[in-house]
C-alpha cells in the first residue's frame, strides 16, 4: 500500500466474556486522520478507498497489523483471539486466504484464532453464502454482525455462525426497556442455533448487568472499554478485574 500505510492505524476493542468474567477477545478497528481534515470516519474510509480500488489492501493490511499484534499479547494474555471485519472487498475474492494462513502460522496462531465478521445485510445476499462456507471450510470462524438490523433468517440457514452480534439499536440505554423480550428471544435463538451472542455498542454498566442477568454471552462497548492502541490493551488486560461485573 505505499506510504497509505503511514496514515492509518489499528485500534482494539476488548469483548467481555461472562463466562470468564474476563475478556481474552478484541476485535481490530483501523483510524484514519488526516492533517487537513481530521479523524475520517469508517464509513467514509470505506467509501474512499472502495472508489481508489484500495479497500481490499487495506483490510489485507489491517489484518497483517492485528495479527502481529495479537501474537504479541499472547505471549502476556494467553488465549487471545482477533475479530477482523470481513468486508465486501474481501469476501470478493478470497485469494488472500493462503496469504492469513501464512501470516497466522508465522504468528504461533491458528485459523481458529480469528473471527471473521460479516454484517447481516453482506450475509443475507445469497451471493455471498458460497465465499461464506468456503471460509468455514477453511476453519475460520464466523461472526454475523449487525444482528437484528435485517433478520435474515435464511443467512443464519445458509451459513453456520459461530456468534451472533446483537445490533446496538437493541441494546442503548434509550430502547432496552422495551426491547429486552425481543433481545432474550434472540439470545435464545443464538442458543438454539449453537452459536454465542454478544452485544455490541453496550454503553452503560447498567446495559451490561441486564445483558449478563439475560445470559448474554459477550458484551462490547464503551461500558467494556472503547477502542484503544495495543500497548493499552495489555494494561487493560492486566487490570480487568477491576472492571469486573457487579454482584
Amino acid at each position: 500500500m505505499g506510504n497509505l500505510t503511514n496514515k492509518f492505524w489499528v485500534v482494539y476493542q476488548p469483548v467481555w466474556d461472562r463466562h470468564q468474567n474476563h475478556s481474552r477477545h478484541v476485535e481490530a478497528f483501523v483510524r484514519w486522520y488526516v492533517e487537513t481534515q481530521g479523524m475520517i470516519s469508517p464509513h467514509q474510509i470505506v467509501s474512499i478507498l472502495t472508489r481508489q480500488g484500495r479497500a481490499a489492501a487495506l483490510d489485507k493490511w489491517v489484518a497483517q497489523q492485528s495479527i502481529a499484534a495479537i501474537s504479541a499479547l499472547r505471549r502476556v494474555h494467553s488465549g487471545m483471539t482477533l475479530g477482523l471485519r470481513l468486508s465486501l472487498a474481501l469476501l470478493g475474492d478470497l485469494q488472500w486466504v493462503p496469504l492469513v494462513r501464512e501470516w497466522l502460522e508465522l504468528a504461533g496462531m491458528t485459523e481458529r484464532d480469528v473471527l471473521w465478521e460479516v454484517h447481516e445485510t453482506v450475509a443475507a445476499d445469497p451471493d455471498h453464502w458460497l465465499a461464506l462456507q468456503t471460509l468455514k471450510d477453511e476453519g475460520f470462524p464466523l461472526a454475523l454482525d449487525h444482528f437484528g438490523s435485517g433478520m435474515s433468517f435464511q443467512a443464519l440457514e445458509a451459513t453456520s455462525f459461530d456468534v451472533l452480534k446483537i445490533d446496538r439499536r437493541f441494546v442503548s440505554p434509550q430502547c432496552l426497556a422495551t426491547t429486552r423480550g425481543l433481545v432474550r428471544e434472540m439470545i435464545d435463538l443464538g442458543h438454539r442455533l449453537g452459536c454465542r451472542v454478544w452485544a455490541e455498542g453496550v454503553e452503560s454498566v447498567e446495559t451490561w448487568v441486564t445483558l449478563a442477568q439475560d445470559h448474554i454471552d459477550g458484551v462490547q462497548g464503551y461500558a467494556i472499554s472503547p477502542p484503544v492502541e495495543q500497548e493499552a490493551v495489555s494494561d487493560f488486560l492486566a487490570h480487568f478485574p477491576e472492571f469486573s461485573l457487579p454482584t
